[in-house]
């Protein structure tokens, strides 16, 4: 299970050694030590999950990320998911899924604050993203009412 691994080193078996893997999701499965499939998807969520949720659901709440916090974001999350994994092999408890989602949100948030820095959004970018927002918050029928639905 998820949380029956403890912190220390995972031995290889021999047949471990000779598996050829035929995709990435052998790679992962080999590299882990796993044989359950519903362990392997919890890694592919881990390192994958969050920096594509995070995003998304920030560009939909949140006005203060630029439009390339967002891909920042994404590209720091899994940067920082893929490294989590590999150290796992050394430190098999970064592997956890709750360590993976902790590890991943974080730097997820950290590369689309960075992204906001770096890269803040264009005058013209921030009056669209306010229309938006405007959008957003407007219930469907007041718009409709208002002939701007059609």
């Amino acid at each position: 299970g998820i949380g029956s691994r403890s912190c220390g080193p995972i031995p290889l078996e021999e047949h471990q050694l000779k598996q050829e893997p035929a995709g990435f999701t052998f790679v992962m499965r080999r590299a882990q030590g796993a044989n359950d499939l519903f362990d392997v998807t919890n890694q592919l969520f881990g390192v994958f999950g969050n920096p594509i949720a995070v995003p998304v659901l920030a560009g939909l709440l949140v006005k203060r990320f630029s439009r390339f916090s967002g891909f920042a974001g994404l590209c720091v999350g899994i940067g920082a998911g893929v490294l989590a994994f590999v150290a796992g092999h050394w430190v098999p408890c970064l592997r956890e899924m709750v360590v993976m989602n902790a590890i991943t949100t974080v730097a997820t948030l950290a590369g689309m604050a960075w992204g906001t820095w770096w890269r803040p959004d264009a005058p013209a970018d921030a009056a669209d993203k306010e229309q938006f927002f405007r959008q957003l918050n407007t219930p469907s029928v007041v718009y409709e009412r208002e002939g701007r639905g059609k």
